[in-house]
């Protein structure tokens, strides 16, 4: 069956993959208007330190958005559009990435800074890190703790763990995008499925890294350990997300994929993607004006 010539129509589950288009579309429309509200109702805290998060939080929502659009495009035709296919594949893998990096903010909030220590607002760097030398922050962890607080010669973080989570992202989203635009329903590529499989691995070494941190700040920092808390309630479902990623990647780009976008079934990427992301965002949210409260009660 070549993919040029799929009537979606006819597809056994058409009409469900149309609802779920126009979920993803509603949800995250909602979303990126909470999130930008967020930021305009405490602008320059979000600015002083949670610039990171809005940027990644912010394309998240916006390829999702776009990502839904695009599915929906793909059954207004009558038949099948590779090129809108591919680019709801690439929105798809890139929001998980920025899915991923909006979790950096915070957890580097809790290792580089001590907004315990009610640090005042002169120490505010331009990256919007509190930026107090290594001696203020909490060092218990020892080797671990000096590793992940360390800083430049101008007290600005230069956190390793971070640049290797950053590349760990970034390397998986570019060769999402590269195993993405290969795809190729008339003569499958063994190439776009190697690619894909290797991204989705990278997507979870990084949720698993990023949950490894959580855990040395919630059990050696108890002056943080309730924002850990709070952050930790959507690791599962990112993790989910990210399985669903290594499962679909894993059965390959094939209509006889059950996890494969609009081909497969509906309900795993309903329940394991879209349902795990909506969820994961509500807690990105709450976890935000949570911190954003915390800095105005230190009048920071």
């Amino acid at each position: 069956m070549s993919g040029q010539s799929v009537n979606l129509s006819e597809l056994p589950y058409s009409e469900q993959w149309k609802i779920v288009g126009y979920v993803q579309i509603a949800w995250f429309a909602i979303v990126l208007a909470a999130a930008i509200a967020s930021y305009f109702k405490s602008f320059s805290i979000v600015k002083n330190h949670f610039k990171g998060f809005a940027v990644s939080f912010t394309i998240f929502s916006t390829f999702k958005l776009v990502g839904g659009i695009t599915s929906t495009i793909l059954f207004k035709g009558s038949t099948f559009n590779s090129g809108v296919y591919i680019a709801t594949y690439i929105f798809d893998s890139i929001s998980l990435g920025a899915l991923l990096r909006s979790l950096f903010p915070f957890i580097q909030v809790m290792l580089d800074n001590g907004f315990e220590n009610q640090t005042p607002p002169s120490y505010v760097d331009k990256d919007g890190l509190l930026s107090g030398t290594v001696n203020n922050v909490n060092q218990r962890g020892g080797l671990i703790s000096g590793l992940l607080t360390k800083t430049d010669k101008n007290g600005k973080p230069q956190n390793p763990v971070f640049r290797v989570l950053f590349l760990v992202v970034l390397a998986a989203i570019i060769i999402s995008i590269i195993g993405s635009s290969k795809i190729s329903f008339t003569t499958p590529s063994s190439e776009a499925n190697s690619l894909l499989r290797v991204s989705s691995i990278l997507f979870i070494a990084a949720i698993v890294l990023l949950s490894i941190l959580l855990g040395y700040i919630f059990f050696t920092r108890t002056e943080y350990a309730r924002f850990a808390a709070i952050i930790a309630l959507a690791i599962p479902f990112v993790f989910i997300r990210c399985l669903y990623s290594v499962l679909s990647s894993f059965h390959g780009v094939s209509y006889t994929s059950p996890y494969l976008l609009v081909f497969g079934d509906y309900k795993y990427y309903a329940f394991m993607a879209l349902m795990c992301e909506g969820i994961a965002s509500i807690i990105y949210l709450l976890s935000l004006n949570i911190f954003i409260n915390h800095y105005k009660s230190l009048g920071l």
